[in-house]
């Protein structure tokens, strides 16, 4: 079976365009099979054209939890495809549709606000923190890093789109709750666009980096900022332990869903690599001061 990768540019706040442009795939022939990277390569089975349904919920809960939820959404005539951290992905059957898996969007719409708070909003309240931090210390300093990282300017591009979705996502919501009217669906269109530009922004950020390092360690161990070096190889340590979590062997449980092999370790190890990450950008960005 012929298949076929392509960056993931959805957010947890756009679950609905997601559905929707999962549902416009299918009808050129891809039908969505799984998610690499930790959510940010999906890819695709190639079949023949059909009309197939999506639905995209927001969930936070473990492993039982969520099994649970699954077999709620098997009885309703879902079939669970796969996941990304706080949601899932369900598919249904050529030319059916299922009942919703949320009938109420009043509750959907808070499990993605509770979902949103452990994703994509934390990222957003810490990187704006840091820049006022280091404003507060050393204005001109934070203005010449700036200028001279553009990696800097990428993770802060990168964390920011996620951040503005997930405020518009709770300014939206609230508006809904208070009209007691669901609030309209954007452009899937925009949301591809804006969802591109992050994961270049990341991928840029990543690749500044990954050549930051190589260009200091050609230096010599003695040249440059020790503090500036000594953070950016953090970051780069945290980065790859991040990742090489999303790329260890996994296997598939009754349900369907990913399981990989030692998971408790696994996630343990992909904690200590954002963990890793935030220090090292502190310490990178106070040195480069």
């Amino acid at each position: 079976m012929k298949t076929t990768k392509r960056l993931w540019p959805f957010v947890l706040a756009d679950n609905k365009l997601a559905a929707e442009y999962l549902e416009k795939q299918a009808a050129k022939g891809l039908v969505l099979e799984k998610f690499e990277l930790w959510g940010f390569v999906a890819s695709y089975k190639k079949e023949e054209p059909q009309m197939r349904s999506f639905c995209v919920d927001g969930f936070v809960g473990d492993k039982e939890e969520q099994g649970r939820y699954i077999r709620m959404a098997k009885d309703a005539g879902w079939q669970y495809v796969a996941e990304q951290p706080r949601h899932l992905f369900f598919i249904s059957k050529e030319n059916e549709t299922p009942i919703p898996t949320q009938t109420d969007w009043r509750e959907e719409y808070l499990q993605i606000r509770k979902s949103l708070w452990t994703t994509e909003m934390p990222v957003g309240i810490v990187l704006p923190g840091f820049l006022a931090l280091f404003a507060s210390i050393d204005p001109a300093g934070l203005l010449k890093m700036f200028i001279k990282s553009p990696e800097v300017w990428a993770i802060y591009a990168f964390g920011t789109i996620s951040f503005v979705k997930a405020v518009l996502f709770y300014v939206k919501s609230s508006l809904a709750f208070r009209r007691n009217i669901p609030m309209k669906n954007g452009s899937w269109k925009a949301a591809v666009f804006w969802g591109y530009l992050r994961a270049v922004t990341g991928i840029a950020a990543f690749g500044c980096m990954i050549a930051y390092g190589i260009s200091n360690a050609a230096d010599g161990i003695g040249a440059g900022n020790w503090g500036e070096k000594a953070g950016l190889y953090v970051v780069i340590l945290g980065m790859i332990l991040y990742i090489t979590t999303g790329v260890r062997s996994k296997s598939t449980d009754d349900l369907g869903r990913i399981v990989r092999y030692q998971d408790e370790k696994s996630k343990k190890i992909g904690n200590l690599g954002a963990i890793l990450m935030m220090v090292g950008l502190i310490a990178y960005m106070w040195s480069g001061m």
